[in-house]
């Protein structure tokens, strides 16, 4: 599952919205057998579009955002 922040941090980029991103930065957290893991950018850039609404599954590979360089 795709949450935007985990309770209680609300300090991930999905959380804020659309806009500037750093490399290492927390993008969102994924739930996968009940444990949540950060997903953190590669790359410095600006996200144009978050592709996965909150609390929604997704799968292994599905693209989570549209980040320009």
């Amino acid at each position: 599952f795709f949450f935007q922040a985990e309770d209680g941090i609300r300090d991930s980029v999905a959380s804020r919205g659309l806009g500037d991103v750093y490399k290492r930065q927390v993008l969102c957290i994924i739930e996968a057998m009940k444990m949540m893991n950060e997903v953190k950018s590669d790359y410095n850039g600006i996200i144009k579009e978050i592709l996965i609404s909150d609390a929604e599954p997704v799968e292994y590979g599905e693209a989570l955002f549209v980040i320009e360089e």
